[in-house]
């Protein structure tokens, strides 16, 4: 009785250290916001933290219905910056309550590590800042274990050159720093700064978190230092921030997630 115990908590703790292992590789995962409705082809941004510039490694699906009538459809992704992806189909949902799914690749197998609901996410009508020579080319990957229905298969997504220019871009502007005492929060310098950067304040907090990690504690959103200076996000980075709604959420959710550590 005793063996089998031990056999259980060492399980539970290989269970444990995998999950941890997976969540290292990816630190957040949520839906910045969707530009499709009921009955049309799907289109969403996604908040993605990844250690893994490549998405090859990542296999993105909708699920919509469930049993025997249950249709997964695979996603085409797209790098808009680091923390932010554009994904898209092209078989139109019907399933209110379809979920998104997100998985990496390890151990010859697909393992899931997140699922949510789609139509939760805000709908915006910016839609991602892609044009039509940032579309992948698509050729498929046939992962020795992946179990998908209708015979779906996992799309990979090819860096193209443009992409990759977007991708080395800096996040801040150089020999520039923002203005700031040491007793000012994060949301005071934004509200400061937001008209001069066109944006709103969750926006503004945004993109100083993004060009200035370096100056945030462990590097959570709600911890910024008292002692370092900030750049000025670039101009790219504050383009991205531009719907009050879904800046907001998007921020409350990484504040949300900074929090739990």
């Amino acid at each position: 009785m005793n063996k089998l115990r031990l056999i259980i908590k060492s399980l539970m703790l290989i269970m444990t250290l995998y999950c941890s292992m997976l969540s290292a590789e990816v630190s957040h995962v949520s839906i910045n916001s969707r530009q499709f409705d009921i009955n049309q082809v799907p289109s969403l941004k996604v908040n993605f933290i990844s250690k893994h510039k490549d998405l090859n490694q990542f296999y993105f699906i909708i699920k919509q219905g469930s049993g025997q009538y249950a249709v997964e459809q695979t996603l085409v992704a797209n790098r808009i910056n680091p923390y932010l992806i554009h994904l898209h189909g092209n078989t139109n949902i019907t399933d209110s309550h379809a979920t998104l799914s997100v998985s990496i690749f390890r151990n010859a197998d697909w393992v899931q590590i997140a699922a949510l609901p789609i139509f939760d996410a805000p709908k915006s009508n910016n839609a991602a800042a892609l044009t039509p020579s940032l579309q992948p080319h698509q050729p498929q990957l046939t992962p020795q274990k992946a179990v998908v229905t209708n015979s779906a298969k996992h799309q990979l997504v090819k860096e193209t050159s443009p992409l990759a220019d977007i991708m080395q871009l800096p996040a801040m502007v150089q020999n520039c720093n923002v203005d700031r005492s040491d007793s000012e929060t994060l949301w005071k310098i934004a509200n400061r700064y937001k008209a001069q950067w066109n944006t709103n304040v969750y926006g503004a907090m945004l993109a100083l978190y993004e060009a200035n990690q370096h100056a945030f504690s462990k590097q959570r959103i709600h911890l910024l230092r008292k002692d370092v200076s900030l750049n000025c996000p670039a101009a790219h980075i504050l383009a991205q921030y531009h719907d009050v709604s879904v800046d907001r959420r998007t921020f409350e959710a990484l504040q949300a997630k900074h929090a739990g550590f």
